[in-house]
């Protein structure tokens, strides 16, 4: 994602919130690395914890597409999709969830009520997936 931050705290097994900025990040250990030394003194990380980030947009998608995955995996896969699409600087994604039970759904915009990064989100229009696809505009609340 082309960012220096700060690591903040463990949010979870593997899972860091890390300050780049002003934007709260939740990510993987496995995105983590040790950045370079800067004027200020050196970035204070845990041994063998690298952070790995996108420089431009266009590596991130602009869509995500979580039908087939549990609710957990989905909730998951989304922040992570969602952190990405902030530092890229996107502001309009598209979270495909599918019709199914209406779990996916009802779960993911549980997480889009309170997500740090999601400023709105609606149902897409109906030739755009309709009930089936989530449009989730990222941004300041």
């Amino acid at each position: 994602m082309g960012a220096t931050g700060e690591i903040v705290r463990k949010v979870g097994a593997g899972r860091w919130e890390v300050l780049a900025g002003r934007m709260r990040l939740k990510v993987a250990t496995s995105e983590i690395s040790k950045a370079e030394s800067r004027d200020e003194g050196p970035v204070a990380l845990p041994a063998g914890i690298r952070l790995e980030t996108a420089s431009e947009p266009g590596d991130v998608p602009s869509e995500i597409n979580v039908i087939g995955k549990t609710a957990e995996e989905a909730l998951s896969d989304v922040d992570k999709f969602l952190d990405r699409a902030v530092v890229a600087n996107r502001s309009r994604l598209r979270v495909i969830h599918g019709f199914g039970k209406d779990v996916l759904r009802s779960r993911l915009w549980q997480m889009f009520a309170t997500h740090v990064h999601v400023a709105k989100y609606y149902q897409a229009e109906q030739q755009d997936g309709g009930a089936g696809v989530t449009v989730v505009e990222v941004g300041d609340r």
